[in-house]
């Protein structure tokens, strides 16, 4: 089987970002644009098929010039077009999907010592806590011969109001907001989660959680009632720092690699990431383990 590489491209002139307040439009849509050959010539390079979903029209048509399929579909989140991508994919003889996630912060170390306040703790709460980190995923339509995660269902949210409550600015310093505070005001969605599936927070093995933070995985562990066992999996995380966009996939690696930790063959968890808007993704899952149920 030859995997194809699926990269979502927003419209540079519709997406949500920092860079509007920075940037002027043609600035920014330049800066983006330039992103966006780096992310496709990145790809074209594994020499696997590459489909580029988007809500740009331009986009589309400057991924096929760069040797790329395309496909053109509205804007509804992020997710929906995963899933238009994957569609896609399985169309086209795919039955799975590598899914990598990584985020390097390190090119923001630095020091001012002319920074004060917010901006100055900022700067070192950054400089101490995020980490670079990449991990993958392999996803397939049904369980493998190997163990894994599958996923049942999933929820996202992002508070309204709350699009500079987290993240760097302009200038890459990092914007320090009350995000734990912030929390309990997605929890009712993981919440509400659980409930459409008849389950508890009891009835789950671990909670495969970002690990954002120590204020944040308590204040996740308090809303939910989670006891200190079940959110292990994102205090050993977070002893590598706090790995942004690979820290969930880290948490759910460790959670397996681990024989404390890992859960019982169709075992219960839940997963979830945060990150600016403030925002939140999250998923149940059962724990999937072919050799257990040999003799």
């Amino acid at each position: 089987m030859t995997p194809t590489v699926v990269v979502l491209a927003r419209d540079p002139r519709r997406a949500k970002t920092r860079l509007r307040s920075a940037l002027d439009p043609v600035k920014r849509e330049r800066l983006v644009l330039g992103m966006f050959d780096d992310v496709v010539a990145a790809a074209r390079s594994t020499r696997w098929p590459v489909l580029v979903v988007t809500d740009s029209p331009a986009i589309g048509a400057r991924a096929r010039v760069a040797g790329a399929r395309a496909l053109v579909v509205p804007a509804r989140g992020t997710r929906d077009a995963a899933r238009h991508g994957a569609e896609r994919a399985a169309r086209d003889g795919a039955d799975a999907v590598l899914i990598v996630a990584a985020d390097f912060c390190s090119p923001w170390f630095y020091t001012e010592p002319d920074l004060r306040g917010g901006r100055l703790r900022g700067t070192v709460l950054s400089s101490a806590l995020f980490s670079d980190a990449a991990a993958a995923a392999v996803m397939t339509p049904a369980p493998g011969p190997a163990p894994g995660y599958r996923i049942i269902d999933t929820r996202s949210v992002c508070l309204p109001g709350t699009e500079d409550a987290l993240g760097w600015d302009d200038r890459h310093h990092f914007i320090l907001s009350d995000a734990p505070k912030l929390v309990p005001g997605v929890l009712p969605v993981i919440a509400g989660l659980l409930e459409d599936l008849g389950w508890t927070a009891a009835s789950l093995d671990v909670a495969t959680l970002h690990s954002g933070g120590n204020a944040i995985i308590k204040a996740v562990a308090k809303g939910l009632g989670l006891t200190d066992h079940q959110v292990a999996p994102a205090w050993h995380s977070l002893q590598h720092g706090n790995l942004m966009a690979a820290a969930v996939l880290h948490a759910m690696a460790l959670a397996a690699a681990d024989p404390a930790l890992r859960p019982r063959p169709g075992g219960r968890g839940i997963l979830a990431g945060f990150g600016p808007g403030f925002a939140m993704s999250a998923a149940a899952w059962e724990y999937h383990d072919p050799a257990a149920a040999r003799p």
